[in-house]
């Protein structure tokens, strides 16, 4: 249902302009909350994000280890 038909159903049904025109914009509010879905594909996301950056953390510091030794061995 559109925010217009909405508001004309709550005039037709005798509601205040006033209390209507809230009425529709707490509706049109609600429109962009998240739903429990939205919640779980986030958390998919994120816990996917934190394996990808712990596996490069562990690149990272592997390289920097590596590194360090070979010029060890080179002084």
């Amino acid at each position: 249902m559109s925010s217009l038909a909405l508001y004309n159903a709550l005039i037709a049904a005798g509601v205040d302009k006033e209390l209507a025109d809230e009425a529709v914009n707490d509706v049109a509010r609600t429109e962009q909350v998240a739903t429990k879905l939205d919640i779980a594909n986030m958390q998919t996301s994120l816990a996917n994000m934190e394996t990808r950056l712990i596996k490069w953390m562990f690149a990272i510091n592997l390289s920097v280890v590596g590194l360090a030794v070979a010029i060890m061995k080179l002084t």
